[in-house]
């Protein structure tokens, strides 16, 4: 969910990009929210695999770089998935809605 964020930001900032390079930006957006949200991190060599090696580790590295500045270093967004996630959290817990006398 946050890739797509990470994207559709990049894609909205950036009004330069080429059709070649959705994979690219895709590519490095995947790795990035995997750094933040996972406690594996997918590196750059299985980034370059997953794109059938079109684009080379320092392509990935510096689109990575790229859109955390476009993005001004604002990576922790709440996403749908956050409110939900919040949702079943208070949902499983029990309140007293009983009135107070």
């Amino acid at each position: 969910m946050q890739a797509i964020y990470f994207t559709d930001s990049f894609l909205r900032k950036n009004n330069r990009v080429e059709v070649c390079t959705l994979q690219l930006i895709g590519i490095a957006a995947i790795i990035l929210a995997v750094k933040i949200n996972e406690d594996r991190i997918l590196s750059l060599q299985q980034g370059e695999f997953e794109c059938n090696n079109n684009y080379s580790t320092e392509m990935i590295e510096k689109t990575e770089r790229t859109m955390l500045l476009l993005l001004e270093f604002q990576t922790n967004l709440p996403t749908p998935m956050d409110f939900l996630q919040f949702l079943l959290y208070t949902s499983n817990q029990n309140f007293d809605f009983s009135p107070i006398i």
